[in-house]
């Protein structure tokens, strides 16, 4: 399961989500198999640095659950 979060760090502006509907299954993740997700968001002019967070669950090849969290920060 995915979730994605969107932190405006500097300026005035509140991101939004087009795409994907969230929560996301993200499938097959055993080893060898890969899973591509583009995310598509509108950010207004007013945001000058933006975090995206991404954070989910997966079970590993062991069937043992596992969490996960991505922070990537850029200028829109």
């Amino acid at each position: 399961m995915l979730l994605i979060a969107l932190v405006p760090v500097k300026g005035i502006g509140i991101p939004k989500l087009v795409s994907p509907k969230l929560p996301l299954s993200i499938g097959n993740l055993d080893v060898g198999a890969r899973t591509v997700v583009h995310v598509e968001f509108d950010v207004r002019s007013t945001v000058k640095l933006l975090s995206i967070v991404e954070t989910g669950t997966l079970t590993n090849v062991k069937g043992v659950l596992d969490a996960f969290l991505e922070i990537q920060t850029f200028v829109p």
